[in-house]
Order: C-alpha cells, then sequence, then structure tokens
C-alpha cells in the first residue's frame, strides 16, 4: 500500500463529486478546502457514506467513522485530513 499524498487524495475525492458539483450547480472552481461539502448540499449524509466507501476501494485505507473529527470532517480538507491520518 502507498501512503497518499493530500492532493492524490483531494483528486480522488473531486472524481468522486465532480458530477455532484454539476447536479447542485455548484461552480468547481470555487472548491476549496474549507468547503463544506454537506453545507453547501454538494453531498448528503448517504453521499458522504458513499465518499468513505469510495475512497476506501480507490486507496485501500480503511476509513474508521469512529475515528473522524466530526468538527471538521464534513469540509473538503477536513476530510481529507482525516483520511491521511489514517493511513496505516
Amino acid at each position: 500500500m502507498s501512503n497518499y499524498t493530500f492532493e492524490e487524495i483531494r483528486n480522488i475525492i473531486i472524481s468522486f463529486i465532480e458530477p455532484k458539483l454539476i447536479k447542485s450547480d455548484f461552480d468547481k472552481n470555487k472548491l476549496i478546502d474549507s468547503t463544506d461539502l454537506l453545507g453547501e448540499g454538494i453531498l448528503d449524509s448517504f453521499d458522504f457514506i458513499d465518499l468513505v466507501v469510495y475512497i476506501e476501494d480507490q486507496t485501500h485505507i480503511s476509513v474508521d467513522l469512529s475515528q473522524l473529527n466530526f468538527d471538521i470532517f464534513t469540509t473538503l480538507g477536513g476530510f481529507i485530513n482525516e483520511v491521511l491520518l489514517q493511513q496505516k
């Protein structure tokens, strides 16, 4: 298993959420690390679970939901950092 960088995880997430950005009429160019994916309506709670599964499938990083910092994990950058922390 390789260690992923912030940018690599970000690109994987973008590939997952890109169709949702179009559906929610959110300008991809305005997507920054502090964007709240739930708060902006890009993802709903079920989409977040699907995103976790997608990340696990793409990276083989096991994401333990009980270990996530719920104060920041709904932002793009926060979620990426949480995934990176769980790399083994």
